[in-house]
């Protein structure tokens, strides 16, 4: 006798039959999803921890600091470290011999090709810019592998990922003036009705106070742009004419890299005094008392004079630089170099007229001399604190950057200065001054921006 299954019961045989062969590929598919969510989340935050160890590390490589790069490797590990990839902290490798590819390469960006390079001068202050972390997860690696839940099933232990960030320093800023001092109060500060009036250039402080430009009464500040680390403090009106943005990033002294002039003690040319009508020639050398006048004219010849003692201290008179020859109208350049107890003061109603260096003008200086300062026409010493004054009329006539990195510039009177840029420890602008400074650029300094370019 034969048994009939009925057509219904048998479909239902067919689909438990079915179901059992194609569980393991529904298993799969399965394990498949949640391993492949679980690895697009792991890999997220592995790019994150990268992210953030770059532009840890990117904040320390601009500094002029013999340190500066182990520092840079410092924060980007600790920083990686705070980030965790699965529950587990982002781990690097310092690569202190800087071996391309691995966890944390320091070197030259180039936003202009995209290229990331190492070789040896990528790592000198001035052209190291950029980190570059490498963070993988990976058998071998300072990570392990990225977990797979369902992986075993299919003989796949782990599942390996890398993610690269490149966080790179510095936007040129090319700042007309610029004031150094990253924590003074009041680093650039003005009074009474002041104005300063800003031509062809920003205005860039790199005071972290809350106050870091204080003025008072009607001073004004005429510029298209101003830069501001710190905050501003006024007890008068809104001073700026131009916009002024605070909270950034301040920027490197350009002239951080330029060497101090090379001189000679033994060969002390003393000290020069000129009053009443005299008229003086002078030749560049080392003045251990310094130049001062109070009238009559000293007609310099091009080079690197270095002055201590007095320093440059003009209170009358004309203070000339002129191309070799007795009577020789054509003018030349100059660096004034104040070291030890000089400084700088510059007033009076005479004419006053000083420029840097052309090593295409003043061929008696050396090639390599007039090439190395044409930029700067006024250097006093890293070391030298001392204030420096400088009271404007319509006869002083300045070009040329006037550098001062660890000392005050006070400025005052009036002046139109052309070809100028102002570089100092901290900047006062006085009294009823009207002072503008034309800068024709050229000579940008480096910002402490930090942004990821990959």
């Amino acid at each position: 006798m034969k048994r009939h299954v009925s057509k219904s019961r048998a479909r239902g045989i067919v689909n438990i039959w079915v179901a059992v062969c194609l569980f393991p590929l529904m298993l799969a598919f399965a394990g498949l999803a949640v391993d492949t969510g679980f690895y697009v989340v792991a890999t997220m935050k592995l790019q994150d921890g990268a992210d953030a160890a770059a532009l840890a590390g990117a904040t320390q490589v601009l500094f002029n600091d013999p340190n500066a790069i182990a520092t840079a490797r410092t924060l980007a590990v600790n920083t990686a470290g705070l980030n965790l990839v699965t529950g587990q902290p982002l781990v690097l490798n310092r690569n202190d011999n800087n071996v391309m590819g691995k966890d944390l390469v320091i070197g030259h960006y180039e936003r202009a090709t995209g290229q990331f390079t190492i070789a040896p001068q990528d790592l000198l202050y001035g052209r190291r810019n950029a980190v570059m972390v490498n963070a993988t997860r990976a058998a071998g690696s300072s990570n392990p592998n990225i977990i797979a839940f369902f992986g075993p099933i299919f003989r796949v232990p782990g599942y390996q990922a890398t993610r690269t960030a490149i966080a790179m320093t510095g936007d040129l800023i090319d700042a007309a003036v610029i004031v150094l001092n990253y924590t003074q109060p009041a680093a650039y500060s003005m009074n009474g009705n002041a104005s300063l009036i800003i031509q062809g250039g920003t205005l860039q402080v790199n005071s972290i106070a809350g106050n870091a430009v204080n003025t008072k009464g009607g001073a004004t500040i005429d510029v298209d742009l101003a830069n501001i680390t710190g905050g501003t403090s006024s007890s008068g009106h809104w001073p700026f004419q131009g916009e002024a943005l605070t909270g950034q990033p301040r920027v490197e002294d350009p002239f951080a890299l330029l060497p101090a002039p090379e001189y000679n003690t033994h060969n002390d040319l003393g000290k020069v005094k000129i009053t009443g009508n005299a008229t003086v020639h002078l030749t560049p050398g080392y003045y251990s008392g310094g130049i001062t006048m109070t009238n009559g004219t000293a007609i310099l010849a091009p080079g690197v004079y270095v002055l201590d003692g007095a320093g440059l201290d003009v209170n009358g008179g004309n203070l000339l630089v002129r191309q070799p020859g007795l009577n020789n109208p054509n003018p030349g350049g100059v660096l004034f170099y104040i070291v030890g107890k000089g400084s700088m003061n510059l007033g009076g109603n005479g004419t006053i007229d000083i420029r840097p260096l052309d090593p295409t003008r003043d061929t008696t200086v050396p090639a390599d001399i007039a090439e190395t300062y044409q930029k700067v026409s006024i250097f006093q010493a890293r070391d030298n604190n001392n204030p420096a004054i400088i009271r404007g009329t319509s006869q002083i006539s300045l070009s040329g950057a006037l550098y001062l990195p660890d000392a005050l510039l006070d400025i005052g009177g009036t002046g139109d200065w052309s070809n100028i840029q102002l570089i100092s420890d901290t900047l006062s602008v006085q009294g009823n001054s009207s002072i503008t400074i034309n800068y024709p650029g050229g000579n940008p300094a480096m910002s402490h921006a930090i942004f990821l370019v990959q």
